[in-house]
């Protein structure tokens, strides 16, 4: 990246060069604001994460599919209230129907 000369690159391109190379932030707090302005709260923030095997270990998978195991769910209210959740399954047994009947009962209505 260091290389990379900036007559060639666009104004976003040089933007994320100059916030690698110098280790700071970019935040455009307008262009957030202008991007999220057609959502209305609550609003929820989901990172989830799978495993995946060459072998299937459950009935009904196959090769390389993803499994969902675990989540994190953020929530935040309509009053800007934030709730989290959470679900991680260690058991062995196929998480999959666990795993979506967990993630809807915390997402809720």
């Amino acid at each position: 990246m260091r290389e990379a000369p900036i007559e060639l690159l666009n104004s976003e391109q040089l933007r994320v060069k100059q916030a690698t190379l110098t280790g700071s932030t970019f935040f455009d707090k307008k262009a957030a604001a202008a991007a999220l302005s057609p959502h209305k709260l609550p609003a929820y923030f989901l990172d989830f994460e799978t495993i995946t095997s060459v072998v299937p270990r459950w009935k009904g998978t196959s090769p390389y599919q993803k499994i969902p195991f675990q989540y994190s769910l953020q929530r935040l209210s309509r009053t800007g209230r934030r709730e989290e959740a959470g679900f991680l399954d260690l058991s062995g047994k196929d998480p999959r129907k666990e795993f979506a009947k967990r993630l809807i009962n915390d997402c809720g209505n």
